[in-house]
């Protein structure tokens, strides 16, 4: 059950990355910046789940 719980918080975080990637990438109106951003200089919250994402 934790190994899936794990898993599950795995899926939320990257959830919680692209939402905030692509509501960046529509006001931005590109990707341009954010492939820029990654992994070193995003916001921290977003980095904290881009690599909890990652792991």
């Amino acid at each position: 059950m934790e190994a899936e719980i794990a898993h599950m918080n795995r899926a939320l975080n990257m959830l919680k990355f692209k939402c905030w990637y692509y509501e960046q990438a529509i006001k931005d109106g590109s990707e341009d910046r954010l492939k820029e951003l990654i992994p070193d200089h995003l916001p921290e919250e977003i980095r904290k789940a881009y690599e909890n994402a990652h792991c």
